[in-house]
């Protein structure tokens, strides 16, 4: 296999090399820093949190002790020795531009990842600047303890599986604070970083889930890793055309935290120039934007969207004069305070008054008053409101227009999604209990979930009724009767295939239009830790992928297979490589090849290996593609 550095890497599970693996870096730590003999060197279970190492809570920042904001290409303060300490076990120290900061050392299967946990990157966007823009963090005089993770930003009730949201945590209006591994070790240059954008339909999420931990690719793959909380839902993305709220707030704060991490990510060892973004979900479609924004340039170098593309579910992608009418035909609440007017709660609200109340907001006690809201999830019973808008600063462009006119940035792009996608959006439907039988799938039955589906997603009300009914009929003349396997599977081609697979391979096409590098592949391991409650038909679906990335078959080797870790580590190798060379490399050692739409070839990825295959989808992207490029909104009627 390729090796990008003479760095040594941490081991790729084989038989009868894994352990000896692991005790030849045990030896090298033993001669190299013998204090750090004190820390755990479990490989059987996960690291230890934040809370559970650090000898004293993270240090309060008063208003007292921070300065102005330091603003990008100022001289930094004194960094001389910044990624200290690699030879004592004391915590690990860095000098920032805005002030030193303290984390924790963690093992990771035999090497050592210095951790930095809930680090402010802007100010917190509360009373005045609830809604608006966010703002650069100011400086602190003394030393912060970034051993723990922040509270999540504030979202909605979490309609994804349970398995997956159980470790939300608390959630808080003060949360934008992003986190940082870094391999122990000092190294003759600077390391490629990794910057991940964690996903949750723009409404949900949060960088401190488990399965985002990045100590094991940071060790594995010898890069930075970074991650960060974005705002989200009304919060994040309410748009009333106006400096009080702007619109793509949460698409603001993720570009803040990519300035502070180009301002400050030598100081942890980290290479400015060799940046890789990389996300699932709403965080793929967020780097997806990020590359047709003007205010991205210069921020990024490589990209890796995972089911998503700045095309995903168009149908957040609004103008500003669509959200705000949408935003008033729903109510929300934190636990028992009202978030938004009371007349967004009546079925035909005064729009005006709506937009004039988030326009003139100017403090806590006028326009949209918070009041004391308490620790808790904000409830949502409007799915999918608020999301990206363009005609603005962030995107001046309808996202389609730019990526057809070649107006985006120069970057190279991986992107994929799982052979499945659909049925996650299946299994999300409550629908999905009606066919736990095989009889289940019969035409006559599907015919009906599709209608629901239509319901749901108000397509009748987004493309009007004789477009609907096309679809409905492509939908219907694709069915087979009692033909069981072949319904299942075509329904969730079907959904899947609108809501992920060909906004993806359709960006993917433009992109390599105008001679991007462009490396596609469709994830096609089933893992068994699905929930138990879900049939095995389910397959490789969407967020499958996030484990093995992250490498959880390696930490959690109990849980998985041998196959599986090997696996891991091959899409570790991947993604790390992209990374550091802007070429993945494969198992075999065979080339990648480049997506294109003359040559639309990728790899299917499995425990099977990496294996070349042409086209996915076809037939079903060349339908939705009729319907204006997936954007379903431009469609949008009564809503002036």
């Amino acid at each position: 296999m390729a090796e990008a550095c003479a760095q040594p890497k941490l081991f790729i599970p084989q038989q009868g090399v894994k352990m000896m693996t692991r005790w030849i870096w045990l030896m090298f730590w033993i001669l190299a820093t013998p204090s750090l003999l004190i820390e755990s060197h479990s490989s059987s279970l996960p690291p230890k949190t934040g809370s559970q190492e650090s000898e004293s809570s993270t240090e309060q920042v008063t208003e007292e002790a921070r300065e102005k904001p330091i603003e990008s290409g100022e001289t930094p303060v004194d960094e001389t020795d910044a990624i200290t300490m690699y030879a004592s076990g004391i915590p690990p120290f860095v000098q920032t531009r805005l002030g030193g900061i303290n984390g924790i050392r963690k093992d990771y299967l035999g090497r050592y990842v210095d951790t930095f946990l809930g680090i402010p990157y802007a100010q917190p966007p509360v009373g005045t600047l609830r809604f608006k823009a966010p703002e650069a963090a100011y400086a602190w005089q003394n030393s912060i303890n970034a051993t723990e993770f922040k509270s999540a930003c504030r979202q909605t009730a979490s309609e994804w599986p349970h398995h997956l949201t159980r470790h939300s945590g608390s959630c808080s209006e003060d949360c934008l604070y992003l986190n940082i591994w870094t391999p122990s070790e000092k190294m003759g240059k600077p390391r490629a970083v990794m910057v991940f954008f964690h996903g949750g339909d723009f409404i949900l999420g949060s960088p401190s889930w488990p399965e985002y931990d990045g100590g094991l690719i940071s060790a594995f793959g010898d890069v930075v890793v970074a991650s960060m909380s974005y705002r989200l839902g009304r919060l994040g993305f309410l748009d009333a055309k106006s400096h009080s709220a702007p619109g793509n707030q949460g698409l603001l704060d993720q570009n803040m935290a990519l300035r502070w991490i180009h301002d400050n990510i030598e100081s942890f060892g980290g290479d400015r120039t060799q940046v890789t973004l990389f996300g699932n979900d709403a965080g793929a479609a967020s780097i997806g934007l990020h590359i047709l924004s003007p205010m991205s340039a210069g921020l990024f170098k490589r990209a890796i969207l995972q089911s998503g593309s700045a095309f995903w579910k168009l149908r957040h992608i609004r103008s500003p004069a669509e959200t705000v009418p949408l935003g008033t035909q729903g109510s929300s609440k934190v636990e028992n305070c009202s978030v938004f007017p009371r007349e967004s709660r009546f079925r035909q609200p005064d729009k005006r008054k709506f937009w004039n109340s988030a326009y003139d907001h100017g403090g806590p006690y006028r326009g949209l008053d918070y009041g004391e809201i308490p620790s808790g999830r904000v409830t949502d019973d409007m799915y999918d409101v608020y999301g990206p808008t363009y005609d603005n600063d962030f995107l001046p462009l309808n996202p389609h227009m730019s990526a057809s006119m070649g107006i985006f940035n120069d970057v190279e792009v991986m992107i994929g999604t799982a052979n499945n996608e659909g049925a996650w959006e299946f299994m999300r439907s409550n629908q999905w209990r009606n066919f736990s039988s095989v009889e289940s799938f019969k035409a006559i039955n599907l015919l009906k979930f599709i209608k629901h589906f239509f319901e749901e997603f108000q397509f009748k009300k987004l493309v009007g009724p004789k477009a609907t009914e096309g679809i409905y009929h492509y939908f219907a003349s694709n069915l087979r009767g009692n033909d069981i396997q072949h319904n299942r599977q075509f329904v969730f081609d079907f959904i899947g295939d609108y809501v992920h697979t060909c906004p993806s391979t359709h960006f993917a096409e433009l992109l390599a239009d105008r001679n991007v590098s462009v490396y596609y592949y469709r994830f096609a391991h089933a893992p068994h830790t699905h929930p138990e409650t879900w049939p095995l038909w389910v397959g490789a679906t969407h967020f499958d992928e996030v484990p093995y990335v992250f490498g959880a078959p390696l930490m959690r080797s109990a849980e998985y297979s041998n196959a599986e870790r090997d696996f891991s580590a091959s899409v570790m190798d991947a993604w790390t490589s992209f990374a550091k060379t802007g070429l993945p490399v494969t198992p075999s050692g065979q080339t990648w090849p480049k997506y294109s739409r003359k040559n639309p070839n990728y790899l299917r990825l499995s425990t099977q290996g990496f294996s070349r295959r042409d086209a996915p989808s076809k037939e079903n992207c060349n339908f939705w593609r009729s319907f204006n490029n997936f954007d379903v909104w431009s469609h949008v009627r009564g809503l002036e």
